[in-house]
């Protein structure tokens, strides 16, 4: 089989990314592929992410050179590796992109939401000019919905940008229900300014 290797981080703390990420290895993928996870979590609580440390940098470090070490060690036919839609966090992020380049493994970039033009409007030329670059170092980008494809024509050929929406492992039949009655949904997620709850 087909070996992938799936960045991303673990629980605590528990975020979209690591949910997702336990849905993936989690899934029926897992008949037809190899799937091998790279932890990337280098956080036990919510409250550190996203601020820049020196203890954080140096952790950042140590995953990259590990990182190199599964790359030679398992022989990834595809690395899948999620990117983040801030300057500090796609700096991070683009590591990973040019070891797996460097070291002639295939990789996907994948943007988990929505917010990656008004990141790139505000950022600089020179951002802009690295993200590029960057980018086209992959072959090809993941998206969660079909009007977000217009994100990376700038980047990839349309066949190159490919759609995989939010997904959920579930077993057990649907509930059926009447037309006429409303249907009560929740939504838990973590309540930050970046998530719209102002």
């Amino acid at each position: 089989m087909k070996k992938v290797l799936l960045i991303g981080p673990s629980e605590p703390p528990i975020i979209g990314p690591s949910i997702a990420v336990k849905v993936i290895l989690n899934s029926s993928l897992k008949k037809y592929f190899t799937l091998i996870h790279f932890n990337s979590n280098i956080h036990e609580s919510i409250d550190t992410l996203g601020k820049l440390k020196i203890s954080s940098i140096v952790l950042h470090l140590k995953l990259f050179f590990n990182f190199i070490f599964v790359i030679l060690k398992k022989k990834p036919d595809l690395i899948l590796i999620p990117i983040s839609q801030t300057t500090f966090g796609f700096i991070k992020d683009s590591i990973y992109i040019i070891i797996s380049y460097l070291t002639g493994t295939k990789s996907v970039v994948h943007l988990r939401g929505s917010n990656w033009s008004n990141w790139q409007i505000q950022t600089n030329w020179v951002t802009r000019l690295f993200t590029k670059k960057i980018i086209k170092m992959a072959k090809g980008v993941i998206v969660q919905g079909k009007s977000l494809k217009y994100l990376f024509d700038n980047f990839f050929h349309n066949d190159r940008i490919f759609i995989v929406p939010n997904g959920l492992n579930k077993t057990g039949g649907v509930k059926k229900f009447d037309r006429n009655n409303y249907i009560k949904l929740l939504y838990l997620g973590n309540l930050q300014e970046s998530k719209g709850i102002i």
